[in-house]
């Protein structure tokens, strides 16, 4: 089992560092394509690449969250993660990721739920609901040249600007999560965000008690 984080200093190395290099190889692209919902349906092998790389590390953050959350947890899948952190955390489906300097926002997580229904025989129907990105991630995975019913296209083409923002924001999400519970457990006395910051996202109303003053200097906000 992988060793639990123990410091602020350990979370950054082993996470946050490689989400930023994820975001940056996200960023890259713009040069030739603009982060536009205009072009939400553009697809390439870049792209392809992102977001099965994304993806296999949101498999990844999630597991190690869910241990520091629940340490008899022993892993899973994604209906497995989702039991444990929407337990921890009410408002994690709902939270609305901004994309900075762009009228870009996105709810990543809004469809990570369960629902159950009584049958005659008094057992239980469970149908999970899984983000529609998660979906497609996983037929590009398993079924990339397979014709999708809905878009009659072959499904390595729903790798595109859209699915990759998406699961990237996702992927923002869980880390931004993952190291305030570390934070509250362990290193309080360290600022409640890491660092350098995301230069693409940030959690509409996420509140913290310290503040960027540039890539590496926090201030802690004072109450008056």
């Amino acid at each position: 089992m992988e060793p639990r984080i123990l410091n602020r200093k350990e979370f950054i190395e082993r996470y946050w560092k490689y989400y930023l290099i994820l975001e940056k190889n996200f960023l890259d692209v713009e040069q030739y394509l603009a982060i536009d919902e205009i072009n939400y349906s553009a697809f390439s092998n870049e792209y392809i690449k992102q977001y099965q790389t994304i993806c296999s590390e949101i498999d990844a953050i999630a597991k190690s969250y869910c241990r520091e959350i629940d340490n008899k947890f022993r892993g899973g899948n994604i209906n497995k993660y989702r039991e444990c952190i929407v337990s921890k955390n009410n408002d994690f489906a709902n939270r609305k990721i901004i994309l900075i300097d762009r009228e870009i926002t996105v709810s990543p997580w809004e469809d990570w739920n369960c629902t159950k229904d009584k049958l005659s025989n008094q057992n239980e129907n469970i149908k999970s609901n899984n983000p529609d990105w998660w979906n497609k991630y996983n037929n590009i995975k398993h079924r990339r040249t397979t014709i999708n019913d809905e878009t009659k296209l072959p499904y390595y083409k729903l790798a595109n600007q859209k699915n990759v923002i998406y699961s990237l924001a996702a992927l923002f999400q869980l880390e931004m999560y993952y190291y305030r519970l570390l934070w509250e457990k362990q290193f309080q006395s360290e600022p409640d965000i890491p660092d350098p910051p995301s230069k693409l996202f940030m959690i509409e109303n996420w509140e913290s008690k310290w503040l960027m003053l540039g890539e590496e200097i926090f201030g802690e906000v004072v109450d008056r």
